[in-house]
Order: structure tokens, then C-alpha cells, then sequence
């Protein structure tokens, strides 16, 4: 599926929207991937007002520097509590 920036934008300009980029370490760090392009859609998407993006990822680092990111670190269950 893709996502088409200017579908996204309008139906955010109506209405507040949430967007979740689950396992986002995927397509951020593929090894014939381009980070550069994945960034500039990342700050494409955060540029629109009533959007907010909820993105999981296995770093220490959010994806790109020139985004105000309000991050949360989830530590990995031990024992029966893990999958």
C-alpha cells in the first residue's frame, strides 16, 4: 500500500488523524534502502497540523534530527510476561 502525502494532508486538515509506523526500523534501516528519502516523507507528514505520528522502532535514536519528537523508551518484558 502506498501512502500518497496529499490524501493524507486533506483528510487531516478536517479532522485530527493519528498515523502509526509500527516496526519502522524496517524500512529505516534496509540495507539497499534510502534513508534520505524515508526522512524527507517522515518530515513531510509532520508538517501537516492536525497529524500526529506514532512510530515504534528498535533504537536509541529517532529517525530524523529536524523532527520535535516526544519520545517514551519501552524496556523488553523478561520472564512469563513475554511473547
Amino acid at each position: 500500500m502506498r501512502l500518497r502525502i496529499s490524501a493524507v494532508s486533506s483528510q487531516a486538515s478536517i479532522v485530527p488523524r493519528v498515523i502509526l509506523l509500527d516496526n519502522f526500523e524496517t524500512p529505516w534501516n534496509q540495507l539497499e534502502g534510502d534513508q534520505h528519502n524515508v526522512e524527507r516523507i517522515l518530515r513531510s507528514l509532520s508538517s501537516i497540523p492536525l497529524l500526529s505520528i506514532l512510530l515504534t522502532m528498535r533504537s536509541n535514536f529517532p529517525p530524523s534530527e529536524e523532527i520535535d519528537w516526544n519520545t517514551r523508551t519501552f524496556f523488553q518484558l523478561r520472564g512469563t510476561h513475554h511473547r
